[in-house]
């Protein structure tokens, strides 16, 4: 039974993995490539964007075929980033020139949105939350594994039915945690979650930039 249950999530990971990577890859060269190939400020963080998306893509479901958790969970809170960072281009009435902002180097954190509001995560979740309304608690849960948190510790422990009937615990540090398969499943829903603001996202880029009057400025 349980060889059977590895069996299929691995099947699972190869399932997942490669489409999502080339659905990252294919939508932003499409946004790209929308008003004959124009490149404008808010592509510059794109590009940078589905560069970061693509690679973390790579390293969590190598991490997981490997059965490390502790190290791939992070990776859905750092997914989930590039798609809030990427989302405050909406929030400001200049875009193009934030981008340039975010290339010279300025915390997006430090920087205020239209409402005067800085656009910190905690902001930029509470913002997404209308249209995404698991990001709360994705944001959340995913952020329990980036800091040092409860979870570190109980992933050492690992919970033996004979055990817990004599009162013993039993310990084993591999380096890799000890998860039941489930929570392997839901790691990878929650990055699929993550990378799906991103493509949103970068659908909604290309439909603008095929509205050519309402991109004005480089």
């Amino acid at each position: 039974m349980t060889g059977s249950v590895i069996i299929n999530l691995n099947e699972h990971i190869d399932n997942t993995y490669e489409p999502l990577r080339i659905e990252l890859l294919e939508m932003c060269i499409k946004a790209l490539n929308a008003d004959e190939g124009r490149f404008f400020g808010v592509d510059l963080v794109m590009v940078g964007v589905a560069n970061r998306a693509v690679s973390l893509t790579e390293g969590f479901f190598t991490l997981l075929r490997d059965r490390n958790l502790i190290c791939a969970a992070p990776l859905v809170r750092m997914q989930l980033d590039c798609a809030l960072r990427f989302y405050s281009l909406w929030l400001v009435n200049e875009p193009h020139n934030l981008a340039k902002r975010i290339q010279d180097g300025e915390e997006i954190r430090k920087i205020k949105d239209r409402s005067n509001q800085l656009m910190n995560d905690r902001y930029l979740v509470e913002k997404l939350a209308p249209t995404y309304p698991w990001i709360t608690k994705l944001y959340k849960e995913t952020s329990g594994f980036v800091h040092f948190t409860d979870k570190h510790i109980f992933s050492a422990f690992i919970k033996d039915a004979k055990d817990l009937e004599e009162n013993q615990v039993s310990i084993a540090i591999t380096g890799k945690g000890h998860f039941p398969d489930i929570a392997y499943f839901e790691a990878i829903e929650a990055f699929k979650a993550s990378s799906s603001i991103i493509l949103d996202l970068m659908r909604g880029w290309k439909k603008t930039k095929e509205i050519k009057p309402v991109v004005s400025k480089r």
